[in-house]
């Protein structure tokens, strides 16, 4: 077996690759999405590919990590909660802290005093790498409705209390989780992936309700809008995002019973990546948010064409930049804890 072979082969076995496969299109897409978001010079509301992005690649990511969180419930409650602080938390501390000292020497206004260095870190811990810190809450969520052993009842609440976390998009995020969860509970995927009818049926759904999202800006940005008109706007992205998420899950499950996806280098390469979605998310927020962002900003009237033919190639190149990066830091086993919350 070749050097390569033995690189991508060896980091997903014992896993579920068919999730992997959907893990890597979605970090894909956040990196894609960031390009368009931060190396463009327009405003993200008047971006038609990035709303378009921006309507399911969370939604996707968290339907996939409310899938894989049973395990996790069967933990006792101190180990569950430092289990999630370190692998959710902890590198969103240590992000904050090295993109303080960044800015504290290479930034416009160089060295503050300590308070304020204090509260710019404080700022960051709050502000950077947004899911890992929605993971953590729906997670604690729902090792709440664990206890009452998932009455209905319980379940509605946290939902309800997740529609009043104003930060993190929790009143999307949880719900999806949620869905996730109970997908893997009564092994809905497996048993609906061959139904083409419920395949196409969520992807006809989701270009249904994405049109109007993306094209009317007014739709979207819902900033001072009363909390009913917000709750029904947040009912519709739920809808969008499930739609399109579950019948990714499914179309690839039923591709995987079909065919081999993982004997060939490229199977194996596009798994690695879908394992490895983790290190990406974390490192493209430097290298991508902070560095490129400072250099290179495109004119705003690119056109679809145009921007797609430059940010594609940059997308995964930065991917497979942030794999090698993250390949390195995990070779020391403190980095790779502080960094990434890996075991010690």
């Amino acid at each position: 077996m070749s050097m390569q072979n033995s690189l991508f082969s060896g980091c997903i076995q014992k896993r579920n690759l068919a999730f992997d496969y959907v893990k890597a299109f979605a970090i894909w897409l956040v990196v894609y999405g960031h390009c368009q978001q931060h190396l463009l010079m327009q405003n993200r509301l008047d971006n038609v590919v990035y709303q378009f992005i921006y309507t399911f690649h969370m939604p996707l990511f968290m339907i996939i990590s409310g899938y894989f969180s049973e395990s996790s419930l069967k933990l006792d409650v101190l180990k569950f909660i430092l289990k999630k602080f370190r692998t959710l938390i902890v590198p969103v501390v240590t992000y904050s802290l090295f993109l303080t000292l960044f800015y504290a020497l290479y930034g416009s206004h160089g060295f503050v005093s300590i308070g304020d260095t204090f509260l710019l870190f404080v700022g960051r811990c709050y502000a950077q790498l947004w899911f890992l810190k929605a993971l953590f809450i729906c997670n604690l969520l729902l090792y709440i409705c664990k206890f009452s052993g998932f009455r209905s009842s319980i379940l509605c609440v946290t939902i309800l209390i997740s529609q009043f976390i104003v930060d993190f998009h929790m009143s999307v995020m949880y719900p999806i989780f949620i869905i996730g969860f109970y997908l893997r509970k009564y092994n809905i995927v497996n048993e609906l992936c061959q139904n083409t009818k419920m395949i196409y049926g969520g992807i006809l759904v989701f270009l249904i309700l994405s049109i109007p999202w993306c094209l009317i800006r007014d739709f979207m940005d819902y900033g001072g809008a009363i909390f009913l008109y917000k709750e029904l706007l947040n009912i519709y992205r739920i809808v969008m995002g499930f739609s399109i998420s579950f019948s990714l899950l499914l179309l690839v499950s039923k591709w995987f019973q079909e065919i081999n996806a993982n004997s060939c280098l490229f199977g194996r390469m596009i798994s690695y990546i879908g394992a490895c979605t983790l290190e990406i998310y974390i490192l493209q927020s430097f290298i991508l948010e902070v560095l490129l962002a400072r250099f290179i900003k495109m004119p705003a009237d690119f056109s679809l064409l145009t921007s797609s033919l430059i940010f594609v190639p940059i997308s995964f190149l930065l991917i497979f930049i942030c794999i090698a990066v993250g390949k390195m830091i995990d070779s020391n086993q403190w980095l790779s804890f502080l960094c990434f919350g890996k075991k010690l």
